[in-house]
């Protein structure tokens, strides 16, 4: 399967954690470009085009679909053409967690769609919490131990993870310790641990 990104909104906002070291930041500070988080209507349909079933990285590249101010109903804009677009898996990842919560009511997760949070540090695992309240088939947690361990961890329903190191930006140092921590009780709770997630079949029945 073709693997493609779907950059429905493109800037952001450093909220700290792993944000100090996103590289999409770095590049916007290079190039002394705007990092204000800017939404795109005119990408919305882009994925009816493509001629090809794709894994669509929907949002991917240092921005966020879940970001305050991108307007609500251009959130539901975006699920509405990711419900539509069955023959495509769409993969959704945010860091703004409580706002995704807030929505998931309002929101349809069809089973094409994955949707995850990603945890740096044991202060983040409430982004765990909010994703649980997601009606979604396919969630999944990135783990990036950057800044010490996790922790005790609830993966009640979750289904996938990965987790890595930094290899961009700070390269803050990661210990093997903190991940294998994270790998066992994964393997505990029934959580399958994935390189990457270009590999997984998520589950698309609609």
């Amino acid at each position: 399967m073709e693997t493609l990104n779907w950059e429905l909104t493109t800037g952001c906002q450093n909220i700290g954690g792993g944000c100090e070291s996103c590289p999409s930041l770095w590049e916007y500070r290079e190039k002394g470009l705007d990092y204000n988080i800017k939404w795109h209507r005119d990408r919305l349909a882009d994925p009816c085009f493509f001629t090809t079933d794709a894994l669509l990285f929907t949002v991917s590249l240092g921005s966020d679909l879940f970001h305050e101010d991108v307007p609500s109903d251009f959130i539901q804009d975006a699920f509405s053409v990711m419900n539509r677009e069955h023959r495509h898996t769409f993969e959704l990842a945010t860091k703004r967690t409580e706002r995704l919560a807030m929505m998931a009511d309002s929101l349809h997760f069809s089973k094409n769609i994955a949707v995850g949070v990603t945890v740096e540090e044991q202060k983040y695992k409430f982004r765990i919490d909010h994703l649980r309240e997601v009606p979604a088939v396919n969630r999944y947690v990135s783990f990036l131990p950057l800044l010490g361990p996790v922790g005790k961890l609830d993966l009640q329903g979750i289904r996938i993870a990965t987790i890595g190191n930094e290899q961009w930006g700070l390269h803050r140092p990661c210990e093997d310790s903190w991940i294998e921590e994270i790998k066992k009780q994964c393997g505990e709770q029934g959580v399958e641990v994935m390189p990457d997630f270009h590999t997984y079949t998520y589950e698309k029945e609609v």
